[in-house]
């Protein structure tokens, strides 16, 4: 389970994820502990890349940008954050 606490509704959530997920995530984070992060549970998960807010928390925008460059990247027209919330993916 990863605990969201910042949400829409403003009620905390625990998401389930599926070991897929779960080994992605402990993978990533092994690797931010390797550029000499420190890992603490009130870190943000997700890190922007942007030069002037480097390591700071991901904004929603940029999220947004983000995925809209995968999209142009793979091709994929139009493709949104709220795209998302339309799409299940089951993994085996």
């Amino acid at each position: 389970m990863i605990f969201v606490a910042d949400t829409k509704t403003n009620e905390p959530r625990l998401v389930p994820l599926r070991k897929g997920s779960r080994d992605a995530l402990k993978e990533y984070l092994l690797w931010r502990s390797e550029q000499g992060e420190e890992i603490t549970s009130d870190r943000p998960l997700i890190l922007s890349q942007h030069a002037t807010r480097s390591c700071e928390r991901l904004s929603d925008r940029g999220i947004y940008f983000a995925i809209e460059k995968i999209g142009e990247l793979a091709e994929i027209s139009q493709l949104h954050p709220h795209s998302f919330r339309h799409t299940v993916v089951i993994w085996k």
